[in-house]
């Protein structure tokens, strides 16, 4: 719902209902002033949500990328909003890379089988990427520490890329550690999103494998691509 292009699932009606609280002319999730407002006021907009999911739900998620906020909109975000709760997602750097050029390359970000698609990849802005990625993190998880903000981390390939039975318990026993429950939640069936990529091999993925692959294992960065943030 950061967003800087469009708050996605925030509904026109939501939009126009925070436009009355606080006296503005919002037209849409894609109206460039509602985004900055929300940028600058993540509690405010948080609280509201809340408010408006807490009787026919039992928890809000929503899903925060890196640099969609700064640090001092992220301390508000931390310090404002009552009971929040935060789980790090960790996936290995190129696969993150490689599926973000893909979606940039077919302006489609979920429900678009990619895994023909081949693409070039720049390993100066990968490391650039990398680099802007991993001090976001570690400044949002010092954060997130100093606000005492019960939190954990989840492996994509080890916690998330798995059966669904699997994925239902590992996120059972991942809300109960941090005070959340559940259950109740996951008790129906439901189809999540399906991976677009289902190609494993980089060289398949990847059009300029060989000399990416090079320059990365030139400037010593080969291991933090396939490591982690």
């Amino acid at each position: 719902m950061f967003n800087k292009d469009e708050a996605y699932t925030i509904s026109k009606e939501e939009v126009r209902l925070l436009a009355e609280k606080f006296g503005t002319s919002w037209d849409d999730n894609r109206d460039p002033e509602f985004i900055d407002w929300s940028a600058r006021n993540p509690a405010k907009l948080l609280n509201f949500l809340a408010g408006k999911v807490a009787p026919n739900f039992d928890n809000m998620i929503f899903k925060l990328f890196p640099n969609q906020l700064t640090m001092g909109q992220l301390k508000a975000l931390l310090t404002e909003t009552p009971n929040l709760r935060a789980i790090f997602i960790r996936r290995r750097p190129i696969d993150s890379f490689i599926s973000m050029m893909k979606s940039i390359q077919t302006q489609k970000y979920l429900n678009h089988n990619t895994s023909g698609l081949m693409v070039d990849l720049c390993p100066r802005y990968f490391m650039e990427w990398w680099s802007s990625n991993y001090n976001w993190y570690r400044m949002a998880e010092n954060l997130v520490e100093k606000f005492s903000v019960p939190n954990l981390a989840l492996s994509y390939e080890g916690d998330i890329d798995v059966g669904d039975e699997a994925l239902r318990q590992n996120i059972i026993a991942v809300g109960k550690s941090i005070g959340l429950n559940f259950i109740h939640s996951t008790d129906q069936q439901y189809k999540g999103l399906e991976k677009q990529d289902k190609e494993t091999r980089y060289e398949k993925k990847v059009a300029n494998w060989v000399e990416f692959e090079a320059v990365l294992r030139a400037e010593h960065f080969y291991d933090r691509a396939f490591g982690t943030f």
